[in-house]
Parts: structure tokens; sequence; C-alpha cells
């Protein structure tokens, strides 16, 4: 298996153990090639996950809100973004990114700024 493949599953299992550690059922759809990985039942509502892997840069994580279809405007509910070397899994409303990179703060930016910024902890399952 290639390691994009592997980072891929990990993040999967990773997203899904959370969800379920967090009291929600989760399923799974059928087949491959759909918008979403992992379905989750929050208090009886379904929403769409689709999961992320999250690569740590200097101070934030960061993730691709793109597939090889484009965006997924209107076609997911959430990202379920696992970051392998935090060993930590987040969980983020589309609406609360762009289309093509998202980025999660773990540590204050040199410069100080404090608005706009996207804190990890906030999005931690």
């Amino acid at each position: 298996m290639d390691e994009k493949r592997w980072k891929g599953n990990l993040t999967e299992l990773a997203v899904a153990k959370a969800l379920m550690n967090a009291g929600h059922v989760i399923s799974f759809p059928f087949g491959e090639g759909q918008r979403y990985d992992i379905i989750v039942d929050m208090k009886g509502v379904l929403k769409k996950v689709e999961c992320k892997t999250a690569r740590l840069k200097e101070g934030f994580i960061e993730f691709n809100c793109s597939g090889t279809n484009g965006p997924y405007t209107d076609q997911i509910d959430f990202f379920g973004c696992y970051c392998i070397e935090l060993d930590k899994t987040y969980l983020v409303p589309i609406e609360e990114v762009g289309i093509n990179k998202a980025h999660l703060r773990i540590q204050e930016t040199k410069s100080g700024q404090k608005k706009g910024i996207r804190w990890a902890n906030d999005y931690e399952i």
C-alpha cells in the first residue's frame, strides 16, 4: 500500500474513533468514490464528514478543502481532520473554511495577531 493511501486510511480510522468516543453513532457509505467518508448521527440529525489528513507546519496545521473533483461546497457538513504528528483529531464545519486549504493554529502567531484565527483546540474532538 502506498504512503498516501495508508495515511488516508489512518485518518479515516482516527476520525471515526474520535467521533465514536465522543458518543456519536457513525456509518460508512457503501462503495468508493463518494464525496464524504463518514455519516455521523448527531442527536438524530445525519451529517456528512469528509476526512482529511492535516499536515503540521510552523505553528499551525493545514489540510486541503478540495478534492480531485473540486471544492466540497454544499456536499458535506464537516471536515474530519487527523494530524498524525500530533495524534489529534478535529471536526471543522465546512462553512468555517475556504475552498482550497484551511489552517488551524496550535501556537500564537509571530506577529501577535488575534483576529480571524481558527484555534485547533476549538475543533478538537
